[in-house]
């Protein structure tokens, strides 16, 4: 009828890993959502580093894609700083 879940965790940090996949898999990826992306993986960056998740890819692939999405920030802004 139900099912009980236990998670047990030496940092209260291990309970974003689900937000931290979230961002990381969200397949939309217009300002706003890139902007959220980048702001919440970097705000995590050295927890990232420390408590490698298993189900997120290798922190260089991680880096690779930050970057990315970075660049095609970059590629949207105008010369006003506005961004369209």
């Amino acid at each position: 009828f139900g099912e009980v879940s236990i998670t047990t965790s030496s940092t209260a940090l291990a309970s974003l890993t689900d937000a931290i996949i979230s961002l990381y898999t969200y397949p939309y990826e217009c300002t706003e959502q890139l902007s959220s992306r980048l702001l919440g993986i970097q705000s995590l960056w050295d927890v990232l580093q420390a408590f490698h998740c298993k189900e997120l890819p290798d922190i260089s692939i991680l880096k690779t894609k930050l970057e990315s999405d970075i660049n095609i920030l970059k590629g949207r802004q105008y010369p006003n700083g506005g961004f369209g």
